[in-house]
């Protein structure tokens, strides 16, 4: 199960099959397998091996896939990172993971040319584009050596192929550590339940540096021989455009690239049912709007997924048969083959399944979970518990088995002694024709304990007297927010996810009611 088998197999099976388009560029699977040897070989040239960390720096390039599955061959780490890094960011992973190569490009050059690292004279940079902040190997430097296949790494299975950093929401991020077979595991479910196979074509609009392109899409097309698409930028006005060009058959997508694409982009003809066979949203809860125009403008047949890192992407899934019961809460779906799923009170451990509190903190467990967070061993004992991951999310379960994501642990509001769960009070507020987004936190305060603020985007003109008066004919008493303003946009990380701690850091912004000029 080491995962360079995956694109050597594929290149036996097919050899003639298209493996990546990017940006005119065209690889069939027997042309990608043997630049993946070359560049193998030429990072075993640099003094790369068993155990080393290589970064990639790179946008969704065919570079970047080439890179992982080179360090794969030989039993390095890959290490891919997000491209929108700052130099701080960088230099704390950096000397968290130790990389003894690092590849990257003009796009992320000036930031890492701000960095401590490039002072260190272990690490070989590679450039993969003619980007020249330091002294660096030439990627292309790299492609000169033998296309035959390197020596099979003397590891196992069980080894560690890749350390990737969580996107760090909540404070410093985290290297969780994937192995080989985990993720091999983890490809052959995501073709088992999602029905992906050699025909499709995946067009890549979100980076492939997260768990969700990577592991959801590109790596279980790789196992299948499908085609990956690379988009290097995603710009929404194109979409359709690839879609008809590429053939595409299938896209995934956080809800921000949907409602991107329903704002500035275009309806791709033919794209339901005959074009787009199947569309997948992840990474953070979706508006109702945006479910109902995907589904009417771009195929029936989409999927909401959701997952972690930690479990090499998805833990349940709802499949377009069910959709219907994405409603108030956002449904995340049944459990995934082979995964097995209880609900706990936060902060407790396992639980019988006869014992479940009716919301409570979303555990899992299953082959395909890390092995631990890198060179954290207190961290990874607080997350994997009796072989249990700790999600941080609250769920709730319907008698069929369908969860409903209600919020995070860390973001729950105890206001008066009362439990609210933001994204309930999200929801209801996104319902406001006059809302574009929105995003609520607690705040504290003296009497309650905290009290609920309200972060609200507006679509137009929106008088925030008015949507409170809108919000108490649907939420209790003590789910309404007392704290209002409105905001440019609210701040997000790549995959969707709220940055609760910059919204908090604007309290001063918030405004009681009485303080609102109508």
């Amino acid at each position: 199960m080491l995962l360079g088998t995956l694109l050597r197999e594929s290149a036996r099976r097919a050899p003639l099959a298209e493996a990546i388009v990017d940006e005119g560029r065209r690889w069939t699977y027997r042309q990608w397998n043997a630049e993946v040897n070359r560049v193998a070989h030429g990072l075993l040239d640099l003094g790369i091996g068993v155990g080393d960390r290589v970064a990639c720096s790179l946008t969704n390039r065919i570079e970047f896939l080439t890179v992982m599955f080179a360090t794969q061959k030989i039993g390095a780490l890959a290490v891919p990172l997000n491209y929108r890094l700052t130099p701080a960011e960088l230099d704390v992973i950096g000397a968290d993971c130790l990389p003894k190569a690092w590849c990257f490009e003009a796009h992320t050059a000036p930031a890492l040319a701000e960095t401590a690292l490039m002072r260190e004279k272990d690490i070989a940079w590679i450039a993969c584009d003619g980007a020249g902040c330091v002294d660096a190997t030439a990627y292309g430097d790299l492609l000169a050596g033998s296309d035959g296949e390197p020596a099979e790494p003397m590891i196992d299975s069980g080894a560690a192929s890749l350390i990737m950093y969580t996107s760090g929401t909540t404070g410093r991020p985290k290297g969780v550590v994937l192995s080989h077979q985990a993720q091999y595991l983890n490809s052959a479910l995501m073709l088992a339940e999602l029905g992906l196979a050699a025909g499709d074509r995946t067009l890549h609009i979100a980076p492939l540096y997260h768990v969700a392109a990577y592991h959801v899409i590109a790596l279980p097309l790789v196992m299948a021989g499908g085609a990956n698409v690379l988009v290097r930028r995603y710009e929404p006005e194109t979409v359709a455009s690839w879609i008809e060009r590429e053939g595409i058959t299938t896209v995934l997508g956080a809800p921000t690239h949907f409602e991107l694409w329903a704002a500035h982009g275009r309806i791709p003809a033919g794209a339901a049912p005959g074009r787009l066979r199947s569309a997948y949203i992840t990474g953070a809860p979706a508006r109702a709007d945006n479910v109902a125009w995907i589904r009417e403008r771009l195929t029936p047949g989409l999927w909401n997924v959701y997952g972690q890192t930690e479990a090499s992407s998805l833990i349940t899934l709802l499949p377009p048969a069910e959709m219907h019961r994405m409603g108030a809460l956002n449904c995340i779906g049944r459990n995934l083959m082979g995964m097995e799923t209880r609900i706990v009170a936060p902060g407790s451990g396992y639980a019988a399944a006869d014992s479940e509190p009716d919301i409570g903190e979303l555990v899992s467990r299953g082959d395909k979970m890390m092995t631990e967070y890198y060179r954290a061993p207190d961290k990874t004992a607080a997350k994997l518990r009796s072989g249990w991951l700790h999600t941080g999310d609250l769920v709730q379960r319907d008698a069929d088995g369908y969860y409903y994501l209600v919020g995070r642990v860390d973001d729950l509001i105890i206001t008066g002694g009362e439990n609210v769960y933001p994204l309930e009070i999200e929801q209801v507020l996104a319902e406001a024709p006059e809302v574009a987004d929105c995003a609520v936190v607690g705040v504290p305060d003296p009497v309650w304990g905290q009290i609920i603020a309200a972060f609200v985007v507006p679509r137009g003109e929106c008088d925030l007297r008015a949507l409170a008066r809108y919000a108490e004919g649907r939420l209790a008493t003590h789910k309404r927010p007392r704290r209002w303003t409105t905001i440019d946009a609210v701040p997000r990380n790549p995959s969707g996810k709220v940055l609760l701690r910059e919204l908090r850091t604007r309290a001063g912004d918030l405004r009681e009611l009485s303080e609102i000029r109508s």
